[in-house]
């Protein structure tokens, strides 16, 4: 069914991010050498990261910095950030580590995980073999932040029931027209840390 559907994508979707979280863990804890140890642990993880130095904090901006703050309070976890527009054009989810130095805390490393590529690569989420124009997006809110390029179509959704699967009036954008169609979709929850994400796989209603 499109329900069990989208809860086995949900849940594949948030085991690939968990995973994610304890591939950090498990490259950045532990005391380090120095900070080229720390830049190897970041290599390591083949994903964008930047190691802050405590005395770099104030070059951070807001959100960055109280993702670090989080960071060096809770030394022995992967805190999940936000989920940022970048400057590339995809949404990015954003993790940090504390780093030890030689039995000192001396700043986090922040990793950016590029979730288009978690969509269309890890999850395969955009070669599910859908029928009546199906496709499946993530929201964060009321925004659509996989696939990125989804944004282009405008897309409404009225509202967030409990997972499980709702007829719904949803209005799009195609080629500039505006149109309402009504939908099936199917919701599901993705928990990363603190947070919680919607899967919707969205079909054609056929009255």
């Amino acid at each position: 069914s499109l329900q069990s559907m989208a809860s086995v994508n949900a849940q594949s979707l948030e085991a690939s991010l968990q995973g994610k979280r304890n591939l950090i863990y498990a490259a950045l804890s532990g005391d380090m050498d120095d900070e080229i140890a720390v830049e190897q642990g970041i290599i390591k993880l083949h994903e964008k990261g930047k190691y802050i130095p405590k005395e770099e904090i104030g070059t951070l901006e807001d959100w960055e910095l109280e993702l670090y703050e989080e960071s060096t309070q809770n030394p022995s976890e992967v805190i999940v950030g936000p989920v940022l527009w970048t400057e590339e054009g995809y949404y990015a989810m954003y993790m940090a580590k504390t780093i030890s130095i030689q039995g000192v805390i001396e700043g986090s490393v922040q990793i950016e995980l590029n979730l288009d590529e978690i969509y269309a690569v890890e999850q395969g989420l955009a070669d599910l073999q859908l029928s009546n124009d199906g496709y499946c997006i993530v929201l964060d809110g009321d925004v659509v932040i996989m696939p990125s390029d989804y944004e282009e179509t405008n897309i409404s959704i009225s509202h967030q029931a409990e997972n499980g699967c709702t007829i719904e009036r949803v209005y799009e954008t195609d080629s500039g027209i505006a149109k309402s169609t009504q939908k099936l979709i199917a919701h599901d929850t993705v928990k990363v840390g603190e947070d919680s994400y919607v899967l919707c796989i969205v079909e054609d209603y056929d009255m």
